[in-house]
């Protein structure tokens, strides 16, 4: 196995993928080691956190009200973070056992503008993606603030059937959050 002293004659690559895995050391990593793999998306395109929804997900599932939405809740928010970006891609387009015409899918804050106020409306029948279309960050100028209190959530709104009539589909979500208390001593100080 290569130690980091090998680093010079390891194999150089001109692509990452983003499913290509890079090392890190997370320091709040418990256990055993604090090696681990992070996708590579995450570092070099500059994300925190990803999700993925698959069709099949418990909430979406258990949703069997004809045309009625189904918001995901993904994380809650510390007082002290903020966003800097957001992504919502379709990776699988979605189908159903109905005839579904429509898949709004959206990105947002609960207690804020609206379950859109981050990613607004990608159409979940293609693969495609947006990033930031919604008005909290694309339209935010003078700085970001902080988050309110509440959670991060996706919403996934069909026309014509009801979600537990899935049968194929997936969308990712990355976000950048920053957590202002981890730049604490982040260096020695001067």
């Amino acid at each position: 196995m290569p130690t980091l002293d090998d680093t010079t004659t390891l194999q150089k690559t001109v692509a990452v993928a983003a499913n290509d895995y890079l090392v890190i050391s997370n320091t709040d990593a418990g256990g055993g080691s604090r090696i681990q793999q992070v996708p590579a998306a995450l570092a070099v395109e500059g994300f925190t956190h990803a999700w993925v929804i698959n069709y099949d997900n418990a909430e979406l599932a258990a949703q069997s009200g004809s045309g009625t939405a189904e918001a995901i809740t993904l994380l809650s928010f510390a007082s002290d973070q903020f966003l800097k970006k957001a992504r919502v891609m379709v990776t699988e387009a979605f189908t159903s056992s109905g005839s579904m015409s429509a898949l709004s899918i959206d990105l947002g804050e609960s207690g804020d503008s609206g379950d859109d106020n981050l990613v607004d409306a990608v159409n979940g029948l293609t693969i495609n993606m947006e990033e930031n279309t919604g008005s909290s960050l694309s339209s935010a100028t003078g700085g970001l603030t902080s988050e309110p209190a509440g959670t991060l959530e996706l919403t996934l709104d069909p026309t014509g059937v009801a979600l537990n009539t899935l049968t194929a589909g997936q969308v990712v979500v990355l976000v950048s959050l920053t957590t202002i208390t981890d730049y604490k001593d982040i260096v020695p100080a001067t």
